[in-house]
């Protein structure tokens, strides 16, 4: 006969010693015996969802659990359990409980209902924060969720959901309490209501973008130009790419890309992300002809701060054409992204495209700094390396 997880998930659970951190319950405690403690105890059961290969995990584990405000704040006040997510066991778990992403953190009643849930990496004072608050119904996300199906529509409420939406990526529950909540606004240019709608803004559909598109100007000064400028370009190609793709054929249809264009951006900027939608076609499907004049029609007449966008023309470029002109452009623009910021990827196309075009002294330069920048972050620079032999053999 089949045990079930949760008779196995004694198994699973790791009990860790710390002296002063997290106190964890022993391996030798099941899931039912978990459940009958939490329940005689009235308390609340803290489980720390990880994987292995999860450097965030790793963050958290190193860090965070062993430290003293960890242990001051959890032990005593919860029943505290670590999972282990690779195991094979612990796929009914992580269905149950709607698990997708590490580290997950679960408080569970006695019942094994579940009534709030976090995740990601945190600092000292999220951690000890989320800790001090999670027996309060007030904040508890499950709780909070229910009131709003309920009909409560508090604006305290509201913008609870709404951050606790973003923080769990559950844009579902996102695209109704975040429009929800900014029509109890009055001041949408408040320092915290800005920043509410820039971290929930993920359509041109919300009624926050085309205000966030009259009011450029006043989101720049307070942030960047950088910052608003490739937020509005992720919100409207996401939108154009979700509404334009056919599941069934597995593309994009430019039939539907352009009419959700024409209805939902201004005049003024529908030829801008038209023909940035096509770029990206262009790259997708590897048409070289149109990728050549489109790229160099857009990055000559609009504004582009997104180093990454920059870096993809420029290496499509070198792997497209060999003519010195466009060569040419597709240099300036990877120097462009290594300027927005100085990264492994960056530097080697712009090696590449140094050596292609015959500048042996540049191409050393950027390879060099290329590989100085994947020893600091642990990025594979073989291809680099082997570049940097053929310039030197030159």
């Amino acid at each position: 006969m089949k045990r079930s997880f949760f008779a196995l998930l004694s198994f699973l659970l790791l009990h860790t010693g710390f002296a002063q951190g997290i106190q964890f319950e022993s391996a030798e405690n099941s899931w039912s015996t978990i459940l009958d403690k939490a329940q005689s105890e009235n308390k609340l059961i803290f489980v720390v969802a990880y994987s292995l290969s999860c450097h965030n995990c790793e963050d958290m584990q190193k860090k965070i659990y062993p430290a003293e405000q960890s242990g001051a704040v959890y032990n005593g006040k919860y029943i505290n359990v670590q999972l282990d997510m690779d195991k094979a066991e612990a796929n009914d778990f992580a269905n149950k409980y709607g698990i997708m992403a590490y580290p997950s953190y679960l408080f569970i009643d006695g019942k094994g209902e579940l009534v709030h849930r976090a995740m990601g990496k945190m600092t000292m004072e999220q951690f000890a924060a989320m800790g001090a608050n999670s027996t309060d119904t007030a904040h508890q996300f499950f709780p909070l969720k229910n009131r709003f199906f309920q009909g409560d529509r508090s604006p305290e409420l509201l913008k609870r959901l709404t951050l606790m939406a973003m923080d769990l990526t559950d844009y579902d529950l996102l695209g109704s309490v975040y429009e929800a909540y900014f029509s109890t606004q009055e001041n949408w240019l408040s320092k915290e209501n800005m920043e509410i709608l820039l971290m929930g803004l993920k359509s041109s559909e919300q009624s926050t973008f085309p205000f966030l598109l009259k009011h450029k100007k006043d989101f720049i000064e307070a942030y960047s130009e950088a910052k608003i400028f490739n937020l509005i370009d992720e919100v409207v190609m996401n939108s154009m790419s979700l509404y334009s793709y056919n599941y069934e054929q597995r593309d994009f249809d430019l039939t539907l890309a352009k009419a959700y264009g024409l209805k939902y951006l201004p005049a003024d900027l529908f030829d801008q992300y038209w023909l940035l939608f096509k770029i990206n076609q262009n790259m997708m499907k590897k048409n070289s002809s149109e990728l050549l004049i489109n790229a160099t029609r857009y990055f000559d007449q609009y504004p582009c701060f997104s180093g990454h966008l920059y870096n993809n023309v420029a290496l499509a470029f070198y792997e497209e054409t060999k003519d010195k002109v466009y060569l040419e452009k597709a240099l300036s623009w990877a120097l462009k992204a290594v300027a927005i910021k100085d990264m492994f990827q960056y530097n080697d196309t712009a090696a590449a495209l140094c050596f292609k075009l015959g500048n042996k002294e540049q191409a050393k330069v950027y390879a060099l700094k290329a590989i100085e920048k994947a020893n600091e972050t642990g990025e594979d620079a073989s291809e680099t390396k082997a570049l940097l032999k053929k310039i030197e053999n030159l």
